[in-house]
């Protein structure tokens, strides 16, 4: 069942981690705040933004993309610091958006796999593929 997020939460989060998202990934996450894709037949869990409005809300976004990220950036796991964690595959492989090289305030608009057998990085398609196409807000 999804739970929309409220704007202000999406953008608390970009402000502290300095990068807006991709507008499909954004649109998908104000909408459902969570859920699931299928990506090349591998299903993956979506982390969702921290929500603080309730007691209830925050019990439900407790495994957040910030709280995921931080763990796996300070685990030892080598998982990429130009990254941040969006989803899990339940197998210990993540999905994740990239720091823009071109536009330091945006993440790229692809998306990523670190797997955690070899800590290889994959290409896995782009944002608007997976969510949805919106454009640029």
């Amino acid at each position: 069942m999804p739970f929309p997020l409220p704007e202000d939460q999406m953008t608390a989060l970009e402000l502290e981690l300095g990068r807006r998202f991709p507008s499909a990934y954004r649109v998908k996450m104000l909408r459902e705040n969570g859920g699931s894709v299928v990506i090349a037949g591998e299903h993956w869990h979506l982390f969702p933004v921290e929500n603080r409005e309730s007691r209830k809300h925050i019990s439900r976004t407790c495994n957040h993309v910030l709280k995921e990220s931080r763990l796996l950036w300070s685990g030892g796991l080598q998982f990429p610091e130009f990254a941040v964690a969006i989803g899990e595959n339940g197998s210990g492989d993540y999905l994740f958006l990239r720091f823009s090289e071109v536009d330091e305030a945006c993440y790229r608009s692809d998306l990523w796999i670190w797997r955690l057998r070899g800590g290889r990085v994959e290409p896995s398609g782009r944002v608007d593929e997976v969510f949805g196409t919106v454009g640029w807000e």
